[in-house]
């Protein structure tokens, strides 16, 4: 019988984790906004989080895609 839920195979993604980790603290502490985290290129991502250019580019797409609630404004109002 064939399992219909698909497994995955190899290694959990420590650095994955880590990396999406220290990019939250970061959010979280105002040490970087949203918009900086966007527009850090792949090379300065990867010598940022000491990872691999696309470990960080997953990292960052899944960080701001999660992070919508996060707000860095000084005012704690970014709808403006």
């Amino acid at each position: 019988m064939v399992s219909l839920v698909s497994r995955r195979r190899g290694p959990k993604p420590k650095f994955l984790n880590r990396v999406k980790e220290e990019m939250r603290r970061e959010l979280r502490s105002a040490a970087l906004t949203k918009e900086e985290l966007g527009e850090l290129t792949e090379e300065g991502l990867k010598v940022r989080y000491q990872a691999s250019r696309d470990t960080c580019r997953k990292a960052k797409r899944e960080v701001l895609l999660e992070s919508t609630f996060v707000d860095n404004s000084p005012d704690g109002n970014s709808d403006k």
